[in-house]
């Protein structure tokens, strides 16, 4: 591969960094508010994919619920922490 490489820019687009292409290579990067731009490929192939990341904060302890069962499939609003173990 020859060329292809990723330039990204200051906020003001007066000073960048390139990012050398190279086989068995990921870059990976937070595109929000991040001004980047990619440099013509010379010679093989580049693969490029945009993904994002959805994610969800689990607390570290987690509560669970311990009431009973009512009528319905609901429980009551009962809660306990659930013990740290190591997996």
């Amino acid at each position: 591969l020859k060329g292809g490489s990723t330039r990204f820019w200051s906020s003001y687009r007066t000073k960048f960094m390139d990012v050398e292409a190279k086989r068995g290579r990921v870059l990976i990067f937070q595109q929000r508010m991040l001004w980047h731009s990619g440099k013509p490929v010379t010679e093989g192939t580049k693969i490029t994919m945009k993904s994002n990341l959805m994610f969800e904060w689990v607390p570290l302890k987690p509560q669970i619920l311990t009431g009973e069962k009512k009528e319905g499939g609901r429980v009551d609003g009962r809660t306990e922490s659930v013990k740290e173990t190591t997996v």
